[in-house]
C-alpha cells in the first residue's frame, strides 16, 4: 500500500501467507537484532510547500533522540526497484504499531494499549486506562505530591520528560496536537510510554516560544483536541519535584546529548550514507534539485538550527522557568566547546575534520603516530565556519595516531584510531 503527505511517501510492505512467506525473515535494520518482520514501511521525503531540499530531517531527528527513554524508528537506507524500475533512494523503517512493540519489548501484540495525539485515537487495544488518569488529572491538583506520585504510578515520567525535551528542542511544528504515540502493556503496573516519529516538519524556525507551542490548549488549533503531552506538561509543571526534573533532565540532555559536536558528527555520517546514491536519485525524481542544493539545505538550516539551538533552549528555560543559573553553559562563538571534530573516529582511514564553529580557520595540519613520527603534513589548511575537509589515510597501518592543526588562534590535538 502507497501512501503520502505533502511531505513524504512512504510503501507499507506486508507478508502474508497468500503471497509466500508469512514474514520476512532478515535483520532489515541493523540497529535491532529482530530477524522476522511482519511488515515494514518504505519511506521517502518527497518535499511540499514548507519542506525545503535536505530529505533527511526524520532520520536526523531519529538519529539525535537514540539514546534518550524514548521509542524511535530505526532506518536503513535503501535502493529501491518495483517491477524492475528504479525508484531512487527510500528508507526502510519501522512501522509503529503493536507488532513493533512486540519485538521490541516482548508483549504480546494483543495485550498493548496504543493511542494517538488525540486520545480518543486508538491504534490498539483501548483508551479507557489513559482516559481515567486525563479525568484524575482534571480533578486533582497536581502541585500537590500525593497526586503527582500517582501520575507517576500510571505513566513513565522519564519517557515523558525525554519525550517532551526532544520535541521541544527540535523544534517541531506538528506537535503537540499531532504526530505522537504512545502506549502500555495491558498488566497492572503497566505505565504510558512515549514513541517518537514523524519530523519532518521540526526544526522550525517560525514557532518564537517553544513553551506557548508545547502547552496549547484544546481548541486552540484546529487539530490540537485532547493532545495528550500538552495535557500532562501544563499540569505536571504545577509541581515543585517536577519541575527540578525537567530542569535538571533538559541541561542533562543538553550537556551530553545534544551538543553541537556529538549533532554534527551523527549529521555528517547520515550524509555520508545517502550522498552516493542522490544524482540518480535525483534524475529520478528531480527533488532534490541538485546534490549541491542538497547539501547547501542541510548547511544553512539543518546543520545552522541545530548548532544554534542548545543555547536557545537555554535561554528559554531560564527566561520560562525564571532561573538565575542553568546547569548550560552557552559558548561565544569565538570560543566554542568542541571547534574540531574528527568523522568517523575509529575509521578505515578515510574520515573528515569539521569546523564545529562560526569562525574560519587557517593553519597546518600534521598527524603523527603513536612514537610522534610524522606521517602526514599539510600547509596552508583553510576550514571555513561549518566546513568538512576530507581525507583519505587508508593506506597506513592500523593503530593510534594523533591529529595536529594549528592555527593563530588554537592548537588542537585529536587522537584517531585506524583499523
Amino acid at each position: 500500500m502507497i501512501y503520502g503527505t505533502f511531505a513524504a511517501m512512504w510503501v507499507r510492505v506486508y507478508a502474508r501467507e497468500e503471497y509466500g512467506d508469512s514474514y520476512f525473515n532478515y535483520q532489515l535494520l541493523p540497529q535491532k537484532s529482530v530477524n522476522s518482520y511482519k511488515r515494514f514501511l518504505l519511506r521517502a521525503t518527497m518535499g511540499g510547500s514548507s519542506i525545503d531540499e535536505a530529505t533527511i530531517r526524520d532520520v536526523l531527528a531519529h538519529e539525535i533522540v537514540r539514546d534518550l527513554d524514548i521509542e524511535i524508528q530505526d532506518y536503513q537506507p535503501v535502493i529501491v526497484y518495483i517491477n524492475g524500475e528504479y525508484w531512487g533512494i527510500h528508507t526502510l523503517r519501522d512501522r509503529i504499531d503493536e507488532r513493533y512493540i512486540e519485538y521490541t519489548y516482548g508483549f504480546n501484540k494483543d495485550s498493548i494499549d496504543m493511542i494517538n495525539a488525540n486520545i480518543a485515537l486508538v491504534d490498539a487495544g483501548s483508551n479507557l486506562h489513559y482516559k481515567r488518569v486525563a479525568e484524575y488529572i482534571d480533578q486533582n491538583d497536581l502541585s500537590v505530591d500525593y497526586n503527582y506520585e500517582y501520575v507517576k504510578s500510571q505513566i513513565d515520567i522519564h519517557s515523558l520528560v525525554d519525550y517532551v525535551i526532544a520535541e521541544m528542542f527540535l523544534s517541531n511544528w506538528d506537535w503537540p496536537g499531532n504526530n505522537q504515540k504512545l502506549w502500555r502493556p495491558q498488566t497492572p503496573e503497566g505505565k504510558w510510554r512515549w514513541i517518537f516519529f514523524d519530523l519532518d516538519v521540526a526544526y522550525s524556525r517560525t514557532i518564537p516560544d517553544i513553551f506557548d507551542h508545547a502547552m496549547l490548549e484544546e481548541g486552540e488549533r484546529p487539530w490540537n483536541t485532547e493532545s495528550v503531552s500538552s495535557l500532562l506538561l501544563r499540569n505536571l509543571l504545577k509541581n515543585n519535584n517536577f519541575r527540578s526534573l525537567f530542569i535538571d533532565r533538559f541541561a542533562e540532555i543538553l550537556n551530553k546529548e545534544f551538543t553541537p559536536g556529538k549533532i554534527s558528527g551523527k549529521l555528517n555520517a547520515i550524509m555520508d550514507q545517502y550522498r552516493p546514491e542522490l544524482s540518480s536519485h535525483i534524475s529520478r525524481w528531480n527533488y532534490p534539485s541538485s546534490t549541491t542544493s542538497w547539501e547547501n539545505d542541510i548547511e544553512n538550516n539543518l546543520l545552522d538550527f541545530l548548532m544554534n539551538r542548545p543555547c536557545e533552549m537555554a535561554k528559554q528555560m531560564i527566561n520560562y522557568f525564571d532561573l538565575e543559573e542553568f546547569g548550560y553553559k552557552c559558548y561565544e562563538v569565538n570560543d566554542p566547546p568542541e571547534c574540531f571534530i574528527v568523522a568517523p573516529n575509529p575509521s578505515s582511514g578515510q574520515f573528515f575534520i569539521y569546523n564545529n564553529s562560526a569562525n574560519e580557520f587557517l593553519g597546518y595540519l600534521l598527524i603523527t603516530d603513536i612514537t610522534g613520527k610524522i606521517v602526514y603534513f599539510e600547509q596552508d589548511v583553510t576550514l571555513a565556519h561549518y566546513e568538512r575537509k576530507y581525507y583519505d589515510l587508508s593506506r597506513l597501518s592500523g593503530g593510534s595516531y594523533f591529529i595536529k592543526y594549528v592555527t593563530d588562534q588554537r592548537s588542537s590535538i585529536i587522537p584517531i584510531v585506524i583499523l
